[in-house]
């Protein structure tokens, strides 16, 4: 009787592994179809990170580690995920990083904004706001 049981109770979980694996997979897709967001784009990103840190592109795509040059980075990956239709593949390439570093990236910087975080919050507060600006405006 015991083996029976163990045996229906392998097969229950199976089956609920499976519808499990179902409902995951469509959150999946709906992150890959996202619909195209206008005007928005990787390279006026890239202008407008620059010019809220002061930083040149070239500084911050490099491999350096200094705090504002993190910082500008990591707020380009959270802003190109938040604002574009671009994948994450595409966001690491622009920033020459794998696109585990995007993800990664933008989970810091949104908990950074929650927290409205001072090394990050002033400056982004601006550029959504810019963004917001234009979307209502186009």
């Amino acid at each position: 009787m015991n083996t029976e049981y163990i045996t229906q109770c392998n097969s229950m979980i199976q089956h609920l592994e499976g519808v499990l694996s179902t409902i995951l997979q469509e959150p999946i897709r709906l992150i890959m179809t996202k619909e195209p967001k206008k005007g928005i784009t990787m390279e006026l990103l890239r202008d407008m990170v620059c010019v809220e840190f002061s930083l040149p592109w070239s500084k911050i795509i490099s491999r350096k580690r200094s705090e504002d040059i993190v910082y500008a980075r990591m707020s380009f990956s959270y802003l190109a995920r938040e604002y574009t239709s671009d994948s994450d593949k595409k966001i690491g390439d622009f920033i020459q990083r794998h696109r585990s570093s995007v993800i990664t990236n933008y989970q810091s910087i949104a908990n950074l904004m929650f927290a409205k975080d001072m090394h990050v919050y002033p400056y982004l507060k601006e550029i959504i706001y810019s963004i917001k600006k234009m979307q209502h405006e186009g």
